[in-house]
């Protein structure tokens, strides 16, 4: 589950006089009145150069902060630390775009159309209408496939289709033979807590079980908000090191770092949120797991 310049400086002009003058009255003239100095009330601010920025800081390495990180979580455990990593799941610890494109077939093949005979899954936006648009279809086509994509991407038959984030699914196994405790924290409600803890086991992924896997009560509970309080219950104790929380999502990582618990938080670069809110110039940024050029864009204009 990615973030102005300075303009070319103007020196102030005086406005010439459209009344010509005499050569000789030129001549003859005394010196000319001193211009008022800048800081004299009334006067016109006169801009020169403008002042170097400092460089945008560069992005820091998700990858090697998240090996710093595996090692630090050892040397905790060694010294009898309670440690706990937390990952998101949609399109963190597996890739729900598959959904969308067998979503897609079923449409044409119920419509007898073929809008979608040559989608890419580099093509699924993070809707059915966005996945549309990039297909190259009308808007009027696109509102229809989404109409049919809301009401049945989330349902548990389309959870065979996820697929899994071999290396991001590595590291929660790395996590684990750190001595960590693997937890999953996502936006999915507490009705699909079955077909979610299914799919953990399917893939192989250590805790996957009820005790590692909290879901919010309801779907209408806000997403954000839901993760910085159960980050908080994890907290609460004061005997857990929480090692990281990972996710694509922007705005869930922002709302943890607005509330500034004391939470690393690591970016999974997805080519949807680059142009989501901005985040902490210090988080890390780990890798896109979707194969997208950081160039293509993927949002319905």
């Amino acid at each position: 589950m990615r973030p102005a310049g300075i303009g070319s400086p103007r020196l102030a002009t005086v406005p010439e006089s459209r009344e010509a003058r005499p050569a000789a009255a030129a001549a003859t003239a005394g010196p000319a009145p001193r211009p008022q100095d800048a800081f004299e009330r009334g006067s016109r601010e006169v801009q020169g150069p403008a002042l170097p920025q400092d460089p945008a800081p560069e992005p820091v390495d998700g990858r090697q902060w998240m090996q710093d990180a595996l090692e630090d979580i050892k040397t905790r455990v060694a010294n009898g630390e309670n440690v706990k990593v937390v990952f998101d799941l949609d399109d963190t610890i597996w890739d729900g775009r598959p959904r969308t494109v067998e979503l897609a077939h079923r449409y044409d093949a119920e419509h007898g159309t073929h809008l979608f005979d040559g989608l890419a899954l580099d093509q699924v936006g993070k809707d059915g209408f966005e996945t549309a648009v990039n297909a190259g279809l009308s808007r009027s086509d696109a509102k229809a496939f989404n109409s049919y994509w809301k009401s049945r991407v989330y349902t548990d038959e389309m959870a065979q289709f996820d697929a899994p984030m071999p290396e991001i699914d590595s590291l929660a196994q790395q996590a684990h033979d750190a001595g960590a405790q693997v937890v999953y924290l996502t936006g999915r409600p507490e009705a699909e807590r079955e077909t979610t803890r299914g799919e953990l086991q399917r893939l192989g992924l250590p805790g996957a079980d009820d005790a590692h896997l909290i879901m919010k009560p309801t779907l209408n509970q806000p997403t954000a908000d839901y993760k910085v309080a159960e980050l908080k219950k994890m907290l609460e104790p004061g005997d857990t090191h929480i090692g990281w929380f990972i996710t694509e999502s922007r705005r869930d990582l922002g709302a943890v770092q607005d509330a500034k618990l004391d939470v690393p938080t690591v970016l999974l670069d997805a080519p949807w949120e680059r142009n989501g809110r901005p985040l902490d110039p210090s988080t890390p940024i780990y890798p896109s797991q979707v194969g997208v050029a950081d160039d293509q864009v993927l949002w319905a204009a």
